[in-house]
């Protein structure tokens, strides 16, 4: 997802140990970097001077796979949440 000059992408892995990575970009640049071990609850947030990104990552319904949820909003804009299993 992309505001302005800023980015954040997801990757969902079904290898372990680090099965589910968060990268947020400004201006081209890798500012965070978040992993986590499966069957575990991920939650973020990065700000930037575009806007704000939150994500939850968390295990789903169905074991082998996980719900996942990311919502950007830009300053003084209207959010886009997006959200699915994978």
């Amino acid at each position: 997802m992309t505001i302005g000059g800023s980015r954040v992408s997801m990757w969902l892995k079904l290898a372990a140990p680090w099965v589910n990575e968060v990268a947020a970009y400004s201006g081209g640049v890798n500012q965070q970097i978040q992993v986590q071990r499966a069957g575990q609850i991920m939650e973020g947030q990065f700000n930037s001077v575009d806007g704000a990104f939150t994500w939850q990552i968390k295990p789903s319904a169905t074991a082998t796979k996980v719900d996942w949820q990311l919502v950007g909003t830009p300053i003084g804009g209207v959010s886009n949440f997006q959200s699915g299993t994978a």
